[in-house]
């Protein structure tokens, strides 16, 4: 196999020293890791010796058969977590463990939510419990070191969870635990593993202080370490990974000198995705500075949409479906994307299918059009779930009486019985409240299929309070609000009434029996290390994508108002920039009114005074449209131009030839 002077320069790095491969998207890293092991290998290096860490079991497999098909055997291959399972393995072996170890994998959701029952009046969830616990462990930061000056009941919680996790006749060890606890089974016990003599690790960018310390631990003063990985596509930080590990290695690991070397040459992107690639990353004031070199087969292109339907149309009128990636930065952006694509009879694989199903926002919409269809459900969870909402001041124990004294009249007459709801203790509003409710179930009831009885519901009754009133967590709320909106779409897609719709969704197999020929939809953070010809990355609109920071994370005793983290705009930037380096042909970029910032730093639109993309095509009176519409909402002709994929200058002139304008000077002006 022929490699790039780059890559031969990694394969051959000297012995007695250390070396940081930077690798852009694409760069056969993984085959020159590979190559560097059998080099290693021929260069009479014992297999035993060496130890290669990869970031999942996928990637591990993967590895494996490379060198299996380079004849190599005996190099060990392995996860963090599982380098973490061996060291309790091994401490318990030589009678170092306190109590025999149970491996409890999924253990930390289940301990979570037992915590949970504790905190439920101070704690949203217990996925808040779980994520917060996670971090903690990830950043080595013990519940007595733990602090959280803003959700203060997260630290006690974490207290109760490490209380329940050690309670037993056994040491329970969930996932997040193996490197946890493997660090300080190593720091009581230093010779628990062999000392390799040359340690390579992939991914070195989603590293944590959990890992750092592992291989801190399990090297020797004379082993060599050999990390490969892309700082750009450090997007773990809610983890615990942060790229400063790459920038601070020469001095964590500084018994031997560091070499630096990078792998600039992608063979999948072309030298347009490559360029957009670097412009954008460039804006990153903390950025080691580095092109990518666009050595793909194909130049590549970047197209903007304003629908996720638009780029999937256009896509699929010549390539299969599973050439395509629709790619979110949130789930509250994809649980939609799924649902347009379902409504459309497009095939999709995915993980994220029971957004469409689970949750507040779905069980509401389906609560409303059961009710709306059939009068006589009275079970009491089932009829609050239309009737509460905190503006409405219905009393639950009060509606529970007046289901029991009017119920047998059905739904509706309960919620119309003024006198039965006065008697009940109800106040005026809530009368007026539930009357109305009953107004618009009958109006659903009447509406001629469940999308437009969820449209009508949506005009009627405010549901992001009633969904908002059930949830504390400001991310779930607007999944839950999504997940809502996404079933309405969904539904207007099927044409069902609203008394088989609930039925056919949650029925709905959305790989449509296409097995493997489908369009992947996943969040940008699963797709990484993926790639496809063509990828659509959703909701590139300022406010969006990037998003606004919500919140905090936890902090320490040193830290208290939250571990380092890089700038927002920053994490931000590497999860966009990841989400376009997954397409090797086309990258779609669906954006919205006001622009992402992200498109401008990708120069695939450029702001007024610059050269941008042009079409000769005459304008359609649809295009007409749109121009007057987003000129009357107040858009610019920078962003009018992104959605058409016209030049600035093309719509200032359209602009003027529809006398929305006197001139172009008077359309650019509001650019400025």
């Amino acid at each position: 196999m022929e490699f790039t002077v780059e890559q031969q320069a990694v394969i051959e790095h000297r012995p007695g020293a250390h070396a940081v491969v930077r690798a852009a998207p694409g760069a056969g890293k993984t085959t020159t890791l590979a190559a560097r092991v059998v080099h290693l290998c021929a260069s009479g290096v014992a297999p035993h010796r060496i130890r290669v860490l990869m970031f999942n079991k996928a990637a591990q497999r993967t590895f494996s058969a490379r060198l299996a098909e380079r004849g190599v055997g005996g190099v060990r291959v392995s996860t963090f977590h599982a380098l973490g399972y061996e060291i309790l393995r091994e401490a318990e072996r030589r009678g170092l463990a306190s109590k025999p170890l149970q491996i409890e994998v999924d253990g930390a959701a289940a301990w979570a939510r037992q915590v949970h029952r504790q905190f439920r009046d101070r704690i949203a969830s217990a996925d808040d419990i779980a994520t917060a616990v996670s971090f903690w462990k990830a950043n080595l930061v013990p519940p007595t070191r733990a602090a959280f000056p803003s959700e203060p009941a997260l630290v006690e919680a974490y207290a109760a969870f490490e209380a329940l996790r050690r309670a037993g006749p056994t040491q329970r060890v969930a996932f997040d635990d193996l490197e946890y606890l493997g660090v300080a089974a190593l720091r009581r016990a230093p010779d628990l593993l062999p000392t390799p003599e040359h340690v390579l690790v992939d991914e070195f960018q989603d590293v944590n202080p959990a890992r750092i310390a592992l291989l801190a631990g399990l090297v020797g003063p004379v082993s060599t370490i050999m990390v490969v990985g892309d700082e750009d596509q450090a997007i773990n930080e809610w983890c615990g990974a942060h790229p400063r590990f790459f920038r601070s290695f020469a001095e964590t690991f500084a018994s031997l000198p560091t070499v630096q070397y990078r792998l600039s040459q992608s063979f999948r992107l072309g030298p347009t995705l490559a360029k957009a690639a670097t412009e954008v990353v460039s804006h990153d004031p903390h950025r080691r500075p580095g092109d990518i070199v666009g050595c793909g087969r194909v130049p590549g292109k970047i197209r903007t949409v304003r629908s996720v339907a638009e780029a999937v149309d256009d896509w699929l009128d010549d390539d299969p479906p599973e050439t395509l990636a629709v790619l979110y930065r949130t789930r509250a952006q994809g649980v939609l994307a799924l649902a347009a694509l379902a409504a459309s009879g497009i095939p999709v694989r995915t993980d994220d299918a029971a957004l469409l199903t689970r949750g507040a926002g779905p069980r509401l919409a389906f609560a409303w059009l059961r009710h709306a269809a059939d009068d006589g459900l009275v079970d009491l969870e089932s009829c609050w779930s239309v009737v509460f909402a905190p503006e409405r001041y219905v009393h639950k124990e009060a509606f529970a009486a007046q289901l029991r004294r009017a119920g047998t009249r059905g739904f509706r007459a309960v919620l119309r019985d003024a006198e039965v709801a006065h008697e009940a203790g109800q106040s005026r509003t809530a009368i007026r409240s539930m009357a109305h409710l009953a107004d618009v179930l009958d109006r659903m009831r009447d509406a001629p299929s469940a999308a437009e009885a969820l449209d009508l519901l949506r005009e009627e009754v405010d549901i992001g309070s009633q969904i908002c009133g059930r949830i504390s967590s400001e991310r779930q709320r607007d999944l839950q609000i999504a997940a809502f909106d996404a079933v309405a779409e969904l539904l207007r897609g099927l044409q069902l009434s609203p008394e088989a719709a609930e039925r056919a969704v949650r029925a709905l197999d959305l790989t449509r029996g296409a097995g493997d020929r489908c369009v992947h939809a996943s969040t940008i953070h699963q797709a990484k290390g993926l790639e496809w010809p063509a990828v659509v990355v959703v909701g590139l609109t300022e406010g969006v994508f990037p998003a606004e920071r919500a919140g905090v994370v936890p902090g320490t005793v040193d830290e208290p108002h939250g571990v380092e983290q890089s700038d927002w705009l920053d994490q931000e930037r590497r999860v966009f920039y990841v989400g376009l380096t997954r397409a090797s042909e086309l990258a779609y970029l669906e954006v919205g009114t006001p622009a992402s910032r992200f498109v401008f730093e990708a120069r695939v639109f450029t702001r007024r005074g610059e050269k941008q993309q042009r079409s000769g095509k005459p304008w359609t009176p649809a295009q007409d449209e749109v121009v007057r519409d987003a000129w009357m909402r107040g858009a610019g002709v920078a962003e009018i131009g992104l959605q058409l994929g016209r030049s600035p200058n093309a719509v200032a002139a359209r602009l003027v030839r529809l006398g929305l304008v006197a001139s172009r000077s008077e359309a650019r002006a509001r650019e400025s």
